[in-house]
């Protein structure tokens, strides 16, 4: 990890919130202050802003944002409705 972290620094955390709780995201910023991370799988509505307030998280992703069912049904204006709502209720945060 010490090499990867030091030649890239970013990376994807996928199933992040299922796996790694937030104090770890706190851990990896105290051990690598230049890594910053992407975090996604677990992330929902619910709990992006809080991996969203970590320093080191620049971004969140998640099924929540484009549900399967949705995308099937090319229900577009649906899928844009609940990002309009996520950015609404992030910057509030």
């Amino acid at each position: 990890m010490t090499t990867t972290a030091q030649q890239n620094h970013l990376a994807a955390l996928f199933k992040a919130a299922t796996v790694i709780p937030v104090l770890t995201i706190e851990r990896i910023q105290d051990a690598v202050p230049l890594a910053r991370a992407l975090v996604a799988g677990g992330v929902g509505e619910a709990n992006a802003a809080t991996w969203l307030a970590e320093p080191n998280v620049v971004a969140v992703g998640g099924s929540w944002l484009c549900p399967t069912a949705e995308i099937r049904a090319g229900n577009w204006a649906g899928i844009t409705a609940i990002c309009q709502r996520t950015l609404k209720a992030l910057k509030a945060a």
